[in-house]
């Protein structure tokens, strides 16, 4: 099946999520958590796929969500991201429409994929892996995420 292959392969697409977050508030006294909000002109997930050896087909998922911060403690952030998977984007319209369909993405059942993340490990002063259910055509799998902390 397509879209289960599809799957496994967009285990590592999300470590190409590019965010750009705005800062909700500052954070308080009693906590180092900062709240920020993906911002979703600006904030996607870019992926490639193999295309029988011949090809690198690629596009992008605009994104939204939001990260718990916690500059101190990173092991107590959290991230949750919703792809808008009908809003697909690959710079051929005709693409972008085959892949809407039922025979690959079913946009029409499935509009968009989550990350929640559930547990979070520092491995390195600037990383960390960031373990979560990523949710993609009502298929739910565990990944984990290898993020650059800056």
């Amino acid at each position: 099946n397509f879209v289960r292959r599809l799957t496994v392969s967009l285990l590592p697409v999300l470590l190409s999520l590019n965010v750009n977050a705005l800062s909700d508030s500052n954070a308080s006294a009693s906590s180092n958590r900062v709240a920020y909000t993906l911002d979703p002109n600006h904030s996607y997930v870019l992926w490639h796929v193999n295309h029988f050896g011949f090809s690198h087909p690629s596009g992008k998922w605009l994104a939204n969500g939001t990260i718990q911060y916690d500059a101190k403690q990173p092991a107590k952030s959290s991230v949750a991201v919703t792809i808008n998977v009908a809003d697909i984007v690959t710079g051929i319209p005709a693409l972008d429409k085959h892949l809407q369909t039922d025979t690959f993405f079913d946009v029409a059942k499935y509009p968009t994929a989550t990350f929640v993340s559930d547990n979070i490990k520092v491995t390195g002063k600037q990383s960390a892996d960031v373990m979560g259910q990523l949710t993609i055509h009502g298929v739910t799998k565990p990944i984990t995420l290898h993020m650059t902390l800056n």
